[in-house]
């Protein structure tokens, strides 16, 4: 194998290193889930084993990678909001659904009440998120007048469930008046959820 091959394999190496670093600096920073974690670290490990193959068999064809293909693993399993549900914690109701929400309510009612029973009175909003089928995770997210339930396509990153957080302490703080109340009347109420789905994380 020529010095040139030799190389290039060399540097396939180091170039895949640095990816698996960036990788481990991203879990750690939120910005990925588990699951866009364990498929990129695996597809990464993988492009090590080649290297190491390609200087047994010296062939630097090996190493060669196909463009796109790294990211297009991450966003096959990236966390994608199919529908949001959202809970009155005063009226004990349901009062809107946003995009597609076809979640049987016998699948998450347990962990529901757990949520809104142990939502924070008065400031703040606190969150809990579970698998509740292949590939699909409910996300509750409770504050003082509601409970916000979640339904994504592949697991949501921190940094997914920090901005709907985020969101529902926006929703509360611009419709408190209109939540403090036993009957809501939903035509008065602005929804940031709304952008969230239709937007950021809609279906592929």
């Amino acid at each position: 194998m020529s010095q040139r091959s030799r190389t290039r394999i060399a540097e396939f190496k180091v170039q895949t290193q640095t990816k698996l670093a960036a990788v481990l600096s991203e879990y750690a920073a939120g910005a990925i889930s588990r699951e866009q974690f364990d498929a990129v670290y695996a597809h990464y490990a993988a492009h090590l084993d080649m290297a190491d193959a390609a200087l047994e068999a010296e062939d630097s064809s090996l190493v060669e990678d196909k463009n796109g293909e790294t990211q297009a693993i991450r966003q096959s399993r990236m966390g994608k909001a199919q529908g949001v549900l959202i809970y009155h914690r005063r009226s004990g109701t349901f009062f809107e659904a946003l995009g597609t929400f076809d979640l049987p309510q016998a699948a998450f009612m347990e962990k529901f009440r757990a949520s809104a029973a142990s939502a924070p009175g008065k400031t703040d909003v606190f969150h809990r998120r579970e698998q509740i089928d292949a590939g699909r995770w409910v996300l509750y997210t409770a504050g003082k007048y509601t409970l916000v339930v979640t339904l994504f396509q592949h697991e949501p990153s921190v940094a997914q469930i920090a901005e709907m957080r985020r969101l529902h302490e926006d929703f509360e703080t611009a419709n408190a008046p209109f939540l403090a109340v036993n009957s809501v009347d939903t035509a008065r109420l602005a929804f940031p959820f709304r952008v969230f789905v239709q937007r950021k994380l809609k279906t592929t």
